[in-house]
């Protein structure tokens, strides 16, 4: 059973490790639900704001399980908490969240118990203030058990939902209007006709979808499978991937750029390597552009967990890694340069040995990655959270620990890093004192990104101008640029109407990659246009800044 989070204690003993004090803790903070159960956090976003949505199955007073989504400011101090009871007062689990931009709403999916005891998609929309704006039940045809796996949003804030349906399970899309109208929904069979899941969905610029799942199929048991459906739910393509051992792959995340190249990893047993991660890159055609596998130095099991890609196409991948009786699992994250090559590889065994198990990688905006998860500390403190920063270039930038004052269990399941990287959220679940499993986040702070940075060492091969990240923003954002070669830069915002609101750079400048942090929190909501002139090279882009 699980609980909700009624009282948020700011906790004051913390076990904090640096490897470099360039992270500082800031503050941790816990949700305990009113039924005084567990409550276990297993969604976490973030928006413009800066908010924090934190979402996981929590026990009521009375309700059962229900769904439980604590927002938190930047303060750590308690926003709202909004709670979703079912009709029949039984279990109801949520497993995924999106962020609807610029409103901030939130849309949370996952499953609820219906009439006669299985379960429906159950989608709940909350609005800035925690109010439920709509909720909707999906039921199959075949009335068995459907649960809503993974959620997204399009620019024209359509909602996808992915899960499954029927037995034996076949993946479901189901897309609702912005007032949760079901426009229409569609369902995928392996060839196998066996169990097919979703676990990740995204949507391109165009309002394309894309799931990433397992699907049984024929002859080589569970894949990968991929699959693109436009905006009316026409099936566009599918890609499956059965790797070299013919045995049992997992695809686990998926991520698109701005390209709209698709980027999936997961776990794929190899031939003689057990399980090792394979990471695929796909066209927007569905055409592969490369495959990966990575197998750790001791040929053990790799299972990979978490997915990230950056301004420049690079993907990092991490997950646990065998890596011998002396420690066990350990995080290995390995960055992939955007046409496939190994970067680097780097491993953390933490001081107890025994277990460290990464769940969740983010990227910022100079192409540094954060690595969470949890990890063994010894005796006395059980798991605790363990994060890392490595530079673009593989270096470890710092390591923290959290332990919980009561020294339990806590298991880190995402990691958030604001647009200017100075912030950075952990939230996961941690044993309370006589409350059972609680929600908890961490904030440590870092120095920001600041003015202009230089992102990595290499020198592009032709100028480039990059879309703002993140976008729409407030109050700032990123823009990325590449020069091959030493020329005079200036890069200039402009206002709808056309009028210079901001010179950024007008200076000469070395070959290299660059992220300027620009800071908008002058100015009035609204479309800002961002040019730079490069020698000969122009380009102008969009960005929305929304107040």
């Amino acid at each position: 059973m699980l609980k909700l989070f009624l009282q948020l204690t700011l906790i004051a003993a913390l076990n904090i490790s640096f490897l470099y004090s360039q992270a500082t803790f800031q503050w941790a903070q816990s949700y305990n639900g009113p039924g005084n159960g567990n409550d276990v956090a297993v969604s976490v976003k973030s928006d413009n704001m800066g908010h924090l949505f934190v979402t996981g199955p929590s026990v009521g007073s009375g309700t059962g399980v229900d769904y439980a989504t604590v927002k938190r400011n930047t303060d750590g101090s308690l926003n709202w908490v909004a709670r979703f009871n079912g009709t029949f007062n039984s279990d109801d689990i949520p497993t995924s969240t999106a962020i609807d931009f610029p409103a901030g709403d939130i849309i949370v999916v996952g499953k609820s118990t219906e009439e006669f005891g299985g379960f429906d998609i159950v989608t709940v929309k909350f609005n800035t203030n925690g109010q439920a704006v709509w909720q909707r039940n999906w039921n199959g045809q075949g009335n068995t058990d459907d649960v809503g796996t993974a959620v997204a949003i399009d620019n024209n804030h359509n909602i996808y939902v992915a899960g499954t349906t029927d037995f034996p399970s076949n993946i479901v899309l189901i897309k609702y209007n912005s007032i949760g109208v079901v426009q229409w929904s569609v369902t995928y069979n392996g060839t196998g006709n066996f169990n097919d899941a979703p676990t990740g969905i995204v949507c391109d610029a165009a309002g394309n979808i894309y799931i990433t799942g397992t699907a049984a199929n024929s002859g080589s048991g569970m894949d990968y499978v991929v699959l693109k459906y436009n905006t009316n739910g026409s099936l566009l393509w599918v890609q499956t991937y059965n790797g070299t051992g013919n045995s049992t792959d997992l695809s686990t995340a998926i991520e698109t750029d701005q390209y709209s190249n698709i980027y999936v990893t997961g776990t794929s047993i190899g031939n003689g390597s057990d399980s090792d991660f394979v990471t695929i890159k796909y066209n927007t055609n569905g055409q592969p552009q490369w495959t990966q596998r990575y197998n750790g130095s001791q040929n053990g099991p790799d299972v990979s967990r978490g997915l990230a890609v950056d301004f420049q196409g690079n993907v990092f991948v991490t997950g646990s890694s065998y890596g011998g009786i002396l420690s066990a699992l350990d995080y290995a994250t390995v960055k992939y340069d955007a046409s496939g090559n190994l970067q680097w590889e780097r491993r953390y065994n933490g001081p107890g040995i025994i277990l460290d198990v990464p769940t969740s990688i983010a990227v910022d905006a100079a192409g540094n990655a954060y690595v969470t998860g949890a990890s063994y500390g010894g005796t006395g403190t059980n798991l605790d959270f363990a994060t890392l920063k490595y530079s673009s270039t593989g270096n470890t930038e710092w390591t923290v620990r959290y332990d919980s004052p009561y020294h339990d269990n806590e298991f880190a399941v995402n990691i958030n890093v604001s647009n200017d990287a100075s912030a950075v959220y952990v939230s996961g679940t941690s044993v309370g004192s006589g409350t059972g499993f609680d929600f908890i986040t961490v904030k440590y702070t870092q120095p920001p990104i600041t003015a202009i940075n230089q992102n990595g060492n290499n020198i592009p091969d032709k100028f480039s101008l990059y879309e703002s990240y993140p976008n729409p923003f407030n109050p700032s954002t990123n823009i990325k640029f590449d020069l091959p070669q030493n020329t005079m830069v200036k890069l200039v915002v402009y206002d709808i109407n056309g009028r210079e609101v901001a010179t950024l750079v007008n200076n000469e400048m070395q070959a290299g990659s660059y992220v300027y942090n620009w800071n908008a929190s002058n100015l009035a909501s609204g479309a800002y246009f961002f040019r730079i002139n490069a020698g000969d090279f122009t380009d102008t882009k969009k960005m929305m800044l929304v107040k």
